[in-house]
């Protein structure tokens, strides 16, 4: 599979996975609301990605690659270690599962803020019983995808997650149909309510993790892996960077519009709509350096250097604690959530310009000047098409108001002109990455017409 290939693969599957996952926290949102219930939710559904990311996710993701490599050298391709691999994990991760679920009122203790009220924080250790096995799944599936990976097989790990995310809405819409109270309260949701969103969720990360069997199973656990990357990172930099610049952008532009048609429903009033919809856009600022920081590191592991990445992300981690705890200890109550967003996106951007500074000594052709260019004319060619689109965005909402009409009405005109201001202005320009990226769509529509 070539690059172009594999890139086009994982970017439909990432934006399938986005879109999904939108809809998925716009089906809660309307169902639990962002107060009671969703507090006790949220808290115990973040609890297994925090136990994984603190205890296991760097390990497995700077670890499991370079080691499956290394073992497509044995004379059975590296099947025998795969086995044994995976069943480490499924064993170490069973009994960590185990614990953890014993351990439920204490983690919970340790995330919840003491603004948490009793009643949501009782309801959030009866969730986290439910969600902390999910790490068990969440090993897992790292390892198979990882596999996948090696073999050139993208399109299963990009795609699973689509899976995930249709079993849970699937789930929240179930939990509309079982007979509840009036008043929807973490003193008052029902027995069944409560395991119609457990066991569904949870049901969601093992689908994810499931979908991989067959294409585990249909590359027979033989390895063919090509440590090829050196001579092709810019270009997927590059190529990363000509959507995620305007996508960015976009975000910025039209991210209030998107959150109001998203989540204004149900239980969520449009202000706490538009709210998120700042934290979409403070978010996206971040998307770049974050894509970039992300791409690089997998250089790294594809060199089987497994410390620099690990102190790189120490730097980072460092970074956004730092930055966090100054910004929510100084900003006004209302800005404190959106100084925690800020302070992720200034640790991305000491990622990438800590991982571009180390990478450049590695790698022989430095691509940051060509990757910076790349930027530099994508931004070029957004924001004329993006103060358009702005204009365009105040002027729905003075004539149709905030509300559903005018977001959508919003995001119809100024996503128009966003969407056809880049694309006229990247293909003035000759941005090539826009045209490899783009051109197929572009040609498809043209013969459609």
């Amino acid at each position: 599979m070539s690059l172009l290939s594999s890139t086009r693969t994982m970017a439909v599957g990432t934006v399938a996975s986005r879109a999904t996952g939108f809809l998925r926290t716009a089906v809660f949102a309307a169902v639990l609301g962002v107060q009671g219930v969703s507090v006790a939710f949220n808290v115990a559904n973040t609890a297994p990605n925090i136990v994984y990311d603190l205890l296991l996710g760097g390990v497995l993701t700077s670890i499991v690659v370079p080691l499956l490599v290394r073992a497509a050298k044995d004379d059975d391709g590296g099947e025998a270690y795969t086995q044994r691999l995976l069943s480490l994990t499924l064993v170490v991760l069973g009994a960590a599962s185990v614990l953890l679920v014993l351990l439920a009122p204490q983690l919970v203790n340790l995330y919840a803020s003491d603004k948490v009220s009793a009643a949501d924080r009782d309801l959030a250790v009866v969730f986290a019983r439910f969600f902390l096995p999910q790490v068990l799944f969440y090993g897992a599936g790292a390892v198979m995808g990882a596999y996948l990976n090696t073999r050139g097989r993208y399109s299963p790990p990009m795609w699973a997650p689509v899976l995930n995310n249709v079993v849970v809405i699937v789930t929240g819409l179930l939990f509309l149909l079982v007979p509840g109270p009036a008043k929807l309260a973490s003193d008052t949701i029902t027995t069944t309510q409560i395991f119609v969103l457990g066991i569904g969720v949870t049901l969601g990360i093992v689908a994810q993790t499931v979908a991989l069997l067959p294409s585990l199973h249909a590359v027979g656990f033989r390895f063919r892996f090509r440590l090829d990357l050196r001579a092709r990172l810019d270009r997927g930099m590059r190529l990363t960077v000509s959507v995620l610049v305007p996508a960015a952008i976009a975000y910025v532009v039209l991210g209030r519009a998107v959150a109001t048609v998203v989540f204004a429903h149900g239980e969520t009033t449009v202000a706490q709509a538009q709210f998120i919809g700042v934290l979409l856009a403070v978010f996206a600022v971040g998307l770049v350096p974050f894509s970039a920081y992300q791409l690089q590191l997998r250089a790294f592991y594809a060199l089987q250097d497994t410390r620099t990445p690990t102190l790189i992300n120490l730097s980072v981690n460092v970074t956004l604690i730092a930055a966090d705890v100054v910004l929510y200890a100084t900003l006004p109550n209302d800005l404190k959530v959106v100084g925690l967003a800020a302070g992720q996106t200034l640790s991305f951007l000491v990622g990438l310009a800590v991982c571009s500074a180390v990478l450049a000594r590695r790698v022989p052709r430095d691509p940051r000047a060509r990757v910076a260019r790349t930027a530099v004319r994508c931004l070029v060619a957004t924001l004329p098409a993006a103060a358009v689109a702005a204009v365009a965005a105040t002027t729905c909402d003075r004539l149709l108001g905030t509300g559903l009409v005018g977001a959508v009405a919003t995001l119809f005109v100024g996503g128009g002109v966003l969407g056809v201001g880049y694309t006229v202005t990247a293909r003035r320009l000759r941005i090539p990455e826009f045209d490899e990226v783009a051109g197929p769509v572009l040609r498809r529509l043209a013969r459609s017409r």
